[in-house]
Parts: C-alpha cells; sequence; structure tokens
C-alpha cells in the first residue's frame, strides 16, 4: 500500500536544492507555497494563494510578499501550469538513441498533444521544433513500458522563465497541472495501481504498474458531479484505486461503493498533489523520479554542433590550405626564375660554345614550359579561392533556412556552375518553404533556384516523407 510521504525518506538522483519556492497556475488562480525537506518529511512553510491577473509579474511579487512573512526565501522555484501537456507515449527501442535524438522524437510524438498558445486563444498544434519536453529517467523506464512526458510551446515556456527571472527567481523546472500524484505514491513498487487526483473541475487518472507510470488520462467534469468522473475510471479494470485528496464531499460518500481507498497524501490546506509530487522531484525526495519535468532552460549546443560555427571552420581551413599552396607555388616559382636567370646570364658568358648554348636554349625552354604551367595553375587556385568563397557564402545561407523537419543529403556542383541540392522532409509544404526562403538567402550569391522535384519515399527512421532535388543555376548577369 502507498505510505504517506512523512514515511519515506529514500532519495532519488542528485540532490540539487533543500528548499524551493512551488507556484501553480490553473488558468484561474495562482498558488504559492515556500517547501521544504524536513527531518520528517516534506514540509510546506507557508503558503498564499490569488485570482490570476493580467501579467505574471505582478502577481509573483504581491505572492512573494505575503510568503516573506516566513522568513527569508530561496531563489529556486517550480511552476506547475495548465499550459504543459502529459502523455504516456508508446516508443521503438531508445536505448540506441543519442539524446539529441531522443528529444527530437519526443517533440514530435508531443506535437499533437501540445497546443500552439492556449494563454492567446489561438489553438492549433505546435510544431515539433517549437516544443519544450521532458520525461521520466530512461533507466527508470522498462523495455516496453510507455514513456511518460510532458511538453508545452518552447516559446510559451521562456516567457515564464523570464517572468520568474524578472523577480529574481531561478526556474527549475515546470509541470503538468494534475499529474504529480504518483510521486506521493512512496510504497507504489509491485502489481498494478492506479491513483486519481482531484483538481478544479478536472479529474485525473494515472495507471502505475510495478512503480511506473504507463497511462495518463484527464477528464473535465463539466457540471457533472465528480464521483461520476471518478467512477467512469474505476470502471474499466480491478486494479487498487487510490484517491488523492481534496475529496469532494459525494467522492468520500461514494468512496466504498468504488472500492478505492483515500490515503490523505496531500493533506496541506490550499496545496494540492502535483504542487508536492513537483516539490518532491526536485528536492530528490523519492517517488519524484515517476514524473516528467519540462527543463526552464534549454540544453547548451556545443560551439561545434551549431552550423555557422561549422562554416565558418570549413572556410577558414580551406582560406590557410590555400594560402600555404599559395607560398609554396611562389617559392617554386621564385627558385624557377632564378634558374632562368642563371641560365640567361650562363648563355651571355658562352655564346661562342655552340653546343653549349643549343644545350642552354633548350633547357631554358623547359624551364619556361613549367613557369607557364606554374601560372596556370596559380591561376587555378585563385579561381578554386574564388569558389570557395561562393560555396562558403552557400553554406551559411543554408544553415539559415534549413529547417528542422528538413535534412541535405548531397550538396553538389556541376561543371556549368549550377549546384544540385538533395534531401528529405518530412512534408511537401517544408520542402517547398525551403525553396521559397532559399531563394531569398542565394540570390546575393548570384544563384536562382529552381522548382523542387518532389518524390514520397521513407527516410531515415523510418518516417515517412519526401525525398526532393533542387538546381541552383547562376543568375542572368552573375559573375
Amino acid at each position: 500500500q502507498p505510505q504517506p510521504q512523512a514515511q519515506a525518506r529514500r532519495r532519488w538522483g542528485r540532490r540539487r536544492v533543500s528548499s524551493l519556492l512551488a507556484f501553480e497556475d490553473d488558468g484561474e488562480r495562482l498558488t504559492a507555497a515556500f517547501v521544504r525537506d524536513g527531518p520528517h518529511g516534506l514540509v510546506v512553510v507557508a503558503s498564499r494563494s490569488l485570482a490570476r491577473g493580467r501579467a505574471l509579474e505582478a502577481d509573483l511579487r504581491q505572492l512573494l510578499d505575503g510568503l516573506g512573512e516566513a522568513g527569508p526565501l530561496p531563489s529556486a522555484a517550480i511552476l506547475v501550469t495548465a499550459e504543459a501537456s502529459a502523455v504516456c507515449l508508446s516508443l521503438p527501442q531508445t536505448e540506441a538513441l543519442s539524446a539529441s535524438e531522443l528529444s527530437s522524437l519526443v517533440q514530435l510524438e508531443l506535437e499533437t498533444f501540445v497546443v500552439s498558445s492556449p494563454s492567446e486563444g489561438s489553438w492549433g498544434a505546435a510544431g515539433p521544433e517549437a516544443i519544450a519536453s521532458g520525461w521520466v529517467e530512461l533507466a527508470l523506464r522498462s523495455a516496453d513500458a510507455p514513456l511518460f512526458a510532458a511538453g508545452m510551446p518552447r516559446e510559451r515556456r521562456d516567457q515564464l522563465a523570464g517572468a520568474f527571472a524578472g523577480v529574481g527567481l531561478r526556474l527549475e523546472g515546470l509541470f503538468p497541472l494534475l499529474a504529480g500524484a504518483p510521486a506521493l505514491l512512496e510504497g507504489a513498487r509491485e502489481g498494478p495501481l492506479r491513483a486519481i487526483e482531484f483538481g478544479e473541475d478536472r479529474v485525473a487518472c494515472a495507471d502505475l504498474q510495478d512503480g511506473q507510470v504507463v497511462r495518463f488520462r484527464v477528464q473535465r467534469c463539466g457540471g457533472r458531479d465528480p464521483a461520476e468522473v471518478c467512477r467512469a475510471f474505476c470502471a474499466d479494470e480491478a486494479a487498487p484505486v487510490v484517491l488523492v485528496g481534496p475529496l469532494a464531499a459525494t467522492v468520500s460518500a461514494a468512496q466504498e461503493d468504488l472500492g478505492a481507498s483515500w490515503h490523505e497524501l496531500a493533506r496541506e490546506p490550499g496545496v494540492s498533489a502535483t504542487l508536492l509530487g513537483a516539490s518532491r522531484q526536485v528536492l530528490g525526495l523519492a517517488g519524484g523520479e515517476r514524473i516528467p519535468r519540462i527543463s526552464a532552460r534549454p540544453p547548451r549546443p556545443s560551439l561545434l554542433s551549431r552550423p555557422p560555427i561549422r562554416v565558418l571552420l570549413a572556410i577558414v581551413l580551406t582560406a590557410l590550405l590555400l594560402v600555404l599552396t599559395e607560398v609554396g607555388l611562389a617559392e617554386v616559382l621564385r627558385r624557377q626564375q632564378q634558374d632562368v636567370a642563371d641560365l640567361e646570364q650562363g648563355i651571355e658568358e658562352r655564346q661562342a660554345e655552340a653546343e653549349r648554348q643549343a644545350a642552354h636554349s633548350a633547357r631554358l625552354k623547359v624551364v619556361r614550359a613549367k613557369e607557364a604551367s606554374w601560372q596556370r595553375r596559380l591561376a587555378v587556385h585563385e579561381v578554386c579561392a574564388q569558389r570557395v568563397t561562393r560555396l562558403g557564402g552557400l553554406l551559411d545561407a543554408l544553415s539559415r533556412v534549413v529547417p528542422a523537419q528538413l535534412t541535405l543529403d548531397e550538396v553538389r556542383e556541376t561543371g556549368q556552375g549550377e549546384v544540385v541540392l538533395v534531401g528529405f522532409g518530412l512534408t511537401e509544404i517544408a520542402i517547398q518553404r525551403f525553396a521559397r526562403r532559399l531563394e531569398l538567402a542565394v540570390r546575393p550569391l548570384g544563384l536562382r533556384p529552381g522548382e523542387p522535384v518532389v518524390h514520397s519515399r521513407r527516410g531515415r527512421m523510418g518516417l515517412d516523407g519526401y525525398r526532393f532535388r533542387l538546381h541552383l543555376r547562376p543568375s542572368k548577369g552573375a559573375p
């Protein structure tokens, strides 16, 4: 049976903070709690709540003023928000994927669950590159178990982090609303278990198997009795059920009917179970490993992983090679010119010796032929330097316009000054948009793209998409 949080002290992962400020925004009210790790479990030092205003920073300052009466406040903070979505994803084997490949796969799967801008009323699916995501640690997930993940619009994540930074707080992570109850089920280790959490006009149900969340659902009450929604969650199978408060009176009355036990896992008045569960995760307490967290700060890419840096490095190395080649050619030319001067001087001194004059004349012709050959090679290298500069500009343009839904497999230059691009895109729209953006980007280089030739193909990782070929031809009047 699940144990109350005060009885559990086993930690997981690395503990980063010992106290924090936990905030919850359900769209109507903003709640804040000063939480710390005490000797007998999680302790809520103080909590405040207010109706949500238009400016988040102003609401945060008002809550901080109220919490400040409890003493000095920590700078670490978390946010539970209705703008984040939680879902269990059925993914293929992920052990062989790198962190960036797994992140891209999770973002692609979350695309249909994350809305672009819910706070502004503009509902619609966000693109994978516009999603900030998080998931439970892979080491804690069985090979065939779904991945419990969370996501929200990246732009909105950055806005929230900026609002917290504006009041002097460091946002450690963001969590979906009503997704934190599994973190409070300290003793849930073997077999099936169902945790039902109650919020304002919503009921969430998390199914656990051997301590892992394998299914997650949220249902709006829409004026219905919460007990009716709870009964619907409990009807499909006979797993042990734990109700996470606060419970409505009708749910308490129907508890025996539902065959559910109720453990007072969220005993703090005005503080939700998810707020406490999310706090346990950031404090490193046992149970927190079961819920996903969206990082408030995107990971910093390595310097060489940035396309502009790679392009610049390629240009610098090519330029250095050309400089070294030019220096070597200049030295060879200097030596050849010195040989010519010596031969001319010898011919002038030995005009009387006809045979030696003929030999010297022949040698002089050979040397001059070599000199002309080196001159031609130097001219070729100068042309190559111009092409490298042009190709460097093309690579820089490509790094700015290639979207995340598209990859380039081949960039090839033909003998007529044309450049052929071959790649793969997830959608035909993404390929057409890329062609339009590329037309503007390469116009200063004197290039003009034609219409892409697109064929439906299956690409990497078994994704369906389109193979395309695009020709860049010199514009009229281009050098």
